[in-house]
């Protein structure tokens, strides 16, 4: 068995001296004085000094030596066991606690309250034994068939009763208020007393209002059964007996609200809840339990590694913090590879450290028990207890921190459900986001590079996200998006290492590519980087079937653990912008190649330009006249494209078909942008395209349109231009735009420019 190291200090103390020198003074009185009377009194005083030392040490001897009691239940399991004797502890491994847990009922232990609740008071122990175990008093049926009888015929009778105790309570709460300081406790009792105050007065008042009823009525309500009337009043006068027996025990009270703790609130955050139901559950075996410290490891199965998930201890500055460790020799590793729990007793002080991972430094511990926490029928963790007390640990606490294991077990179930629950409906968020913005007309590819950062930044804790895109003008891939804390590097619009970066080699290869920790050789994006040696570095390819248009990276300064899920969650997430991608680029290459527009069946601007461009070219080979009319709808609320497109659409329409009944079949009609339309005659002077003009501003402006069982005008503003033979495209363009922008200034108006 391990020694106990006792101090010196924790043994003697100053007012001991004053006890050795009375045994002193009486040895020399017997030695010195000649007179017997003398000798005899310094004798007796030297004996009783020395039956006070002894007696003084003896109990100090017992407080620091004897080992703390154990209170067990005569029905503690038993469970088979192997012992296993080496240098560095007596080690009992439970073989059959798995199949043994499952078939043990409930403990019924001796640690019984009998506990008097009342809504405004608190409760009160009734009685306590000498061998500090309370007694639990129950009722016998034969007094519960005398309280439902005597509660309807003598109610004033207990009220009455009861207003006696509440005064007698408040008399002995008084009391106790001048003798004690002013505490946290005693100003929990004077609420007490002031509930109680309130109650009285309204029993007093209640009473009142039954006797003046009793009195005016005492003819009609006076019971015909006179014998039984006799007989409840005897029992009541057995009742008045049985409560001045129990005001004689004594009692002890304690406001209920210090033990009301209101549970916060989680919203979307499982692991704060998870935190704080374990922290629950350690404090509750700590309290139940003689301990020094509990803890709780968490496995991570994938990197062989346990993570400190919480712990409480009496000696919290020899405790590592955020610890965590690959599965080696120590006894939490062997507990969780072997999964089945282990009982250390005579640990040698020099092994403390190897054994018991979560200590600094050395803090004497003898005791150690460490049961597997199983969910899914594989090892989720480790609860370790430990004490300074030898020999505390048996069958009994294995079977107590057995049942705190099946709660253990739920916790972890609900806060993996709810993890993933929340990570997929954050992925499903992301996805619809990214299908919203394809139905967008303005939708564009930064706009996703942008949205996708954001949405990894949200879903994980994380100092550093961002996006890799290819970059037309430096033909190059660049970081298109980074979303950073102050002390990072964003890097945007910065090109990437092609050769020896993580992102390059995740674009070239289409596969997600995970470091961690990060050492000072990695180049996770180029030379400009931040620092993040010992960090976490993720890169997710953004590709389809077909193509890859770039990768999703995020960075942690701490080491996070990142499980195949969130992989998963990372890729799809991943998948769905590269196919948004993808699908834009599509319709910017129909926007662009294809020649008419398929909403209005008119030229689309790129084949509206080429056209344009050849009959420039013609104008100068024939001088034909060509004349240019840009037109636009001059904007109204009740159509505006922000909140009315559908109205905005099927009004282009109606308008479009006025302008194509008035025009030749070899006029060219388009869409100049995305806003302006345009209508180029050839062969027509410009006085004639002037007239021509006006008569269509007045017609589409008379014209009534029925949208939605309501009736709209709408007007047009229109610029004119003719080209000379001198003039280049991009001249006859901007001469046609300058009187367009003055017709909208002043709306319905046509402008010749000239």
């Amino acid at each position: 068995m391990a020694k106990k190291n006792i101090k010196i200090t924790q043994l003697v103390t100053v007012s001991d001296m004053l006890v050795l020198l009375a045994v002193v003074a009486g040895l020399l009185i017997v030695f010195i004085v000649d007179q017997t009377a003398i000798k005899l009194i310094g004798g007796a005083i030297s004996v009783l000094a020395f039956v006070t030392i002894s007696m003084l040490y003896y109990q100090r001897l017992n407080d620091l030596v004897e080992s703390r009691p154990k209170n067990h239940p005569t029905n503690a399991p038993e469970y088979k066991t192997t012992v296993k004797d080496d240098s560095s502890a007596k080690r009992q491994v439970i073989e059959d606690f798995e199949t043994s847990f499952k078939d043990q009922p409930e403990l019924k232990t001796n640690y019984r309250e009998e506990l008097s609740l009342k809504s405004d008071e608190g409760f009160r122990i009734i009685s306590k034994s000498n061998s500090d175990t309370l007694k639990f008093a129950k009722p016998t049926e034969k007094e519960k068939e005398k309280v439902k009888v005597n509660k309807a015929k003598f109610k004033t009778a207990l009220e009455v009763q009861q207003q006696r105790k509440l005064e007698e309570e408040k008399l002995k709460l008084e009391e106790e208020k001048k003798q004690q300081d002013s505490t946290k406790l005693e100003e929990e009792v004077i609420e007490s007393i002031n509930t109680v105050d309130n109650t009285e007065n309204n029993i007093t008042s209640t009473n009142d209002k039954h006797i003046d009823n009793q009195d005016d009525n005492s003819d009609n309500t006076m019971p015909l059964d006179q014998p039984d009337e006799l007989e409840s009043k005897e029992d009541i006068g057995n009742n008045y007996e049985d409560e001045e027996n129990e005001e004689d025990k004594p009692q002890v009270e304690i406001p209920i609200n210090l033990l009301l703790d209101d549970v916060p609130g989680f919203g979307d955050e499982p692991k704060k809840e998870f935190e704080y139901f374990l922290g629950r559950i350690v404090v509750a075996i700590k309290n139940i339990l003689p301990s020094n410290s509990v803890a709780f490891y968490l496995a991570n199965a994938e990197r062989k590694e346990l993570v400190l998930e919480t712990i409480i201890s009496d000696t919290e500055e020899s405790i590592k913090k955020d610890d965590k460790f690959t599965v080696s020799n120590d006894i939490v590793s062997q507990i969780y590879l072997a999964a089945k729990p282990e009982i250390l007793s005579e640990i040698n002080p020099n092994a403390e450290l190897d054994l018991i991972p979560y200590y600094t430094k050395s803090v004497n511990i003898t005791s150690f028990l460490g049961v597997p926490v199983f969910y899914d029928n594989s090892v989720v963790g480790v609860l370790c207890i430990d004490s300074k007390h030898s020999d505390v640990f048996d069958n009994y606490a294995v079977s107590i921190l057995g049942h705190f294991t099946k709660l253990l077990s739920g916790v972890v179930y609900s806060y993996a459900q709810k993890y993933d629950l929340l990570q997929v409906a954050r992925t499903m968020d992301a996805v619809n986001l990214f299908q919203t913005m394809l139905m967008e007309e303005k939708a564009n590819i930064e706009d996703i590079y942008t949205i996708l950062a954001n949405v990894v930044k949200h879903i994980f804790d994380i100092n550093c996200s961002g996006v890799i895109g290819f970059d037309e003008s430096e033909n190059n891939w660049v970081v298109k998006s980074s979303l950073c804390e102050e002390e990072a590097q964003p890097l945007l619009g910065e090109v990437i290492d092609i050769n020896n970066s993580i992102v390059s080699n995740c674009i070239m290869t289409a596969g997600t590519t995970v470091v961690s920790p990060v050492t000072e050789d990695v180049t996770r994006i180029n030379s400009n980087e931040s620092n993040l040696t010992g960090g976490v570095f993720v890169s997710v390819p953004l590709c389809t079937k077909y193509s890859t248009y770039g990768a999703l990276y995020f960075e942690s300064k701490n080491v996070i653990n990142i499980s195949q899920f969130d992989l998963n969650i990372l890729e799809v997430i991943a998948s769905h912008a590269a196919h948004t991608i993808e699908k834009l680029h599509v319709i910017s290459m129909l926007n662009t190649n294809s020649l008419l527009d398929p909403n209005t069946g008119i030229l689309n601007p790129p084949a509206f330009y080429t056209r344009l461009e050849e009959e420039v070219k013609r104008h100068k080979d024939f001088e034909i006249p060509v004349v240019m009319c840009l037109f636009q709808l001059d904007k109204y609320a009740a159509f505006s494209p922000e909140e009315h497109s559908d109205r905005r659409e099927r009004i282009i329409f109606h308008v479009l078909n006025i302008f194509r009944k008035k025009i030749k079949d070899y006029d060219i009609i388009a869409r100049a942008d995305e806003n302006v339309y345009s209508i180029v005659m050839i062969g027509m002077s410009l006085e004639d395209a002037q007239l021509w003009a006006q008569k269509i501003r007045q017609e589409v402006a008379s014209t009534m349109i029925e949208l939605d069982g309501q009736q709209f005008s709408v007007t047009v503003s229109m610029g004119l231009a003719a080209l000379d033979k001198p003039d280049s495209l991009e001249t006859f363009l901007a001469n046609c735009r300058r009187v367009l922008d003055k017709s909208i200034q002043k709306t319905n108006t046509v402008n010749v420019f000239g």
